[in-house]
């Protein structure tokens, strides 16, 4: 319902004084009429309201309220401009010699100080004077404003960009009409997209998408809505994956280099491998079928490496193997391994092996094995071309990153604030990607270790953790942000900036929930599960 102000006037044809009311419990503006036997006099008394009151009879803008009293012929008995004071907050005017009987009164705010300018409020009533008798009258001013136009500019922005707002109110006849600039309320529908800045008049982009922005004069109650989008800069081409019309779903696990995508398409209870090739063109990419391991219930393709060899693991219902795939030959890996978890370009595998309830990091080159000489519980979860692995090892009741290299072992302490750090990937350049934990906080970041020192890097605004899953050659980052235990939305993070996904390809892209996995050269595999969507993330 709009909001109105009230206007009340109060007769007595023996009281020298009159009061007007104002509404909503408010601030009011008294007025009084005073009237003799057959003519009566009135004098006005208007109690202008402070200029910073949250509510008010008269528009803030207003400087001038103009009275009229025409009797029943509609003829002009009486007219009064009463002038906003400079100090102080009341205004006294005298009517004399007003008739008995009904006569009518209408009252308008304007502008400026001598009752010009385009009406702000207005309102009429009837004030039927008798003798010796005390009359009321309620007189509602209403705005006259009948449309508001709101505009942000720029608009479309980026994200960061700060759009102005500027409003425009007209009435009836289409004039402008004043406003107070500290009247207006700004919402946004999606603040997630564009937030209201403190000002009130200005809104950052946050993430791509389209919002709506809602202006509201408090005063009047008019509004105005303006769609606003936030556009994302674009820094990759997206090239969808799509499953084959007979599978059930698919599973996107890896990619290399050359734009090789290997995973699971699902039928029933059944897993079955697959390799996906993006087209010299980057058109989209084809499927290139692979037939499952021999005599294994599933199959599943897990890495990938630059020469297009697939570690994988096959299971039946009492029976795991671990292999390596290259142009359709499967090679089964030792029997010692209990969990293959990376592959090198030169075919190198990393993993573990058990040893009664003791997991030991195992290192495998063709049929040569290497236990890794760490103490207690460890798995070694990632190698690079180089041959050097990373992985975790239990120490003092916490998980230690370690590095191996030329057969030394070398430990990767979580920072400070945390008390344990999980290596899990390694780049070219020797950047190691893990989790930090922090046992007494419940605190989880992502982190990065160039050389000896990890550095926790930063976890969105409104996020609970996020999820590293690889990283690349020039130290980006991929993974998904998680609140309250739900997956949001698909980051990178590069130069110590974090950064949604979404926001980084064209408008109209599915939400992009997980960043799979990224190539050595930056090539990003993404999906959202949920809707059986798959990318592949180009840079341009």
């Amino acid at each position: 319902m709009k909001p109105t102000s009230r206007l009340t006037l109060f007769f007595y044809c023996s009281l020298p004084l009159l009061s007007l009311a104002g509404c909503g419990g408010h601030s009011s503006t008294p007025l009084s009429i005073t009237s003799g036997a057959t003519q009566g006099s009135a004098r006005f008394t208007i109690l202008w309201p402070e200029r910073s009151a949250p509510g008010r009879l008269i528009p803030l803008m207003a400087n001038s309220i103009k009275v009229q009293v025409r009797d029943s012929t509609n003829t002009l008995r009486a007219t009064q401009i009463v002038a906003r004071p400079a100090e102080g907050n009341t205004s006294t005017v005298n009517f004399p010699a007003l008739p008995t009987g009904t006569l009518g009164v209408v009252a308008s705010a304007y502008p400026e100080s001598n009752g010009t300018g385009v009406s702000l409020a207005r309102g009429a009533g009837e004030l039927v004077i008798r003798l010796n008798e005390n009359t009321t009258l309620s007189l509602t001013m209403q705005s006259t404003i009948t449309e508001v136009e709101l505009v942000a500019t720029p608009n479309p922005l980026k994200i960061g960009q700060i759009a102005t707002l500027s409003l425009r109110a007209r009435d009836g006849a289409g004039s402008l009409v004043l406003t107070s600039p500290t009247r207006w309320k700004f919402t946004s529908l999606k603040p997630n997209i564009a937030r209201i800045l403190p000002s009130g008049y200005e809104l950052e982009g946050r993430n791509a998408g389209t919002t709506f922005v809602t202006a509201t004069d408090e005063e009047s109650g008019r509004s105005a809505q303006e769609a606003l989008t936030v556009s994302p800069d674009i820094e990759y081409k997206v090239v969808p994956i799509f499953k084959p019309e007979t599978a059930g779903g698919m599973d996107v696990m890896a990619v290399n280099n050359q734009g090789w995508v290997t995973g699971n398409l699902r039928s029933g209870t059944s897993r079955y491998p697959f390799l996906w090739k993006l087209r010299p063109d980057q058109s989209g990419g084809d499927f290139a079928p692979i037939d499952p391991y021999p005599g294994m219930t599933e199959t599943f393709m897990d890495a990938i490496n630059n020469a297009g060899v697939i570690l994988g693991h096959a299971t039946n219902a009492t029976t795991a193997v671990f292999f390596l795939w290259e142009n359709g030959i499967y090679t089964t890996l030792s029997s010692d391994f209990r969990g293959a978890l990376d592959l090198s370009d030169t075919k190198q595998v990393v993993g573990y092996g058990t040893e009664g309830s003791v997991n030991y990091s195992l290192l495998a080159q063709g049929t040569t094995l290497t236990r890794l000489p760490l103490f207690g519980q460890s798995t070694a979860q990632g190698i690079n071309a180089a041959g050097t692995v990373v992985g975790r090892s239990l120490l003092d009741l916490y998980n230690r990153g370690y590095r191996y290299q030329n057969s030394a072992i070398s430990l990767l302490l979580p920072p400070a604030g945390f008390t344990s750090f999980q290596a899990e990937k390694i780049n070219s350049k020797g950047s190691v990607l893990g989790t930090c934990y922090g046992s007494a906080s419940g605190k989880t970041s992502m982190g990065i270790a160039t050389g000896a020192t990890v550095v926790a890097l930063p976890t969105p605004e409104g996020m609970s953790y996020a999820i590293g899953t690889n990283i690349a050659d020039n130290d980006l980052v991929v993974g998904c942000a998680v609140a309250s235990g739900s997956v949001e939305f698909a980051l990178r993070w590069r130069n110590g900036i974090v950064q949604n996904l979404n926001n980084l390809v064209p408008l109209g892209t599915t939400l992009i929930i997980i960043g799979e996995d990224v190539s050595d050269n930056g090539l990003i595999l993404c999906s959202n599960e949920s809707v059986y969507s798959d990318y592949l993330l180009i840079p341009l």
